[in-house]
């Protein structure tokens, strides 16, 4: 049985995920498993304060967005709580 990564749940496109491009430590561009493109931006607002902006591109459908939204948002959520106790590593 051929499995088509794009019908692969969300988890494992993620590992098949690769770094297209970076710029420590303000940005880095993913090419994701199924074909999409990830951004992510940080930006500094302070010494204890920071942004980070995420792009996903392109979905296919308002699912798709859902579906990313759902997968983004905890990994973005665990993000924050590690850097605000002090690192970002388990």
């Amino acid at each position: 049985m051929i499995v088509l990564l794009e019908d692969a749940p969300v988890r494992e496109r993620a590992t098949a995920a690769r770094v297209r491009s970076s710029s420590a430590p303000r940005t880095i561009n993913l090419d994701w498993g199924d074909g999409s493109r990830v951004g992510a931006r940080f930006t500094a607002h302070g010494p204890a304060k920071s942004q980070v902006a995420l792009q996903h591109d392109p979905l296919p459908d308002a699912s798709a967005v859902e579906e990313l939204r759902a997968f983004w948002r905890p990994r973005l959520a665990d993000l924050k709580s590690r850097l605000e106790a002090g690192g970002a590593h388990r």
